[in-house]
């Protein structure tokens, strides 16, 4: 549970989509790049499709959201619930038993 909601956690995964989004152009390159930074692997088509979905469904639930401060931002910042979804995906990433485990 520490992994999942640690500030520090948090803001590690805010960073790691940070980079990402600086660094590949595309939603697929995005996942691609987490997937080798956090397991040193590719996202397999599978994943690659899931994670995508993931990200979008983030995106839309976090353009909902109304508060008033992340509505400004989100006007100021058009694609920030989209980056917001990609820290949602690094913080699950480094939250998962893949990341935390050698297989």
């Amino acid at each position: 549970l520490l992994l999942m909601n640690d500030a520090w956690v948090v803001e590690a995964a805010e960073k790691m989509s940070e980079r990402l989004w600086s660094t590949a152009a595309t939603p697929e390159e995005r996942i691609h790049k987490a997937f080798n930074l956090a397991f040193g692997v590719d996202a397999d088509p599978e994943e690659l499709a899931s994670c995508v979905s993931f990200v979008k469904h983030q995106a839309d639930l976090f353009s909902m959201d109304s508060e008033e401060k992340w509505q400004q931002k989100i006007k100021e910042q058009p694609d920030a619930p989209e980056r917001r979804g990609l820290a949602s995906l690094c913080q699950m990433l480094m939250a998962s038993n893949r990341f935390l485990y050698l297989e």
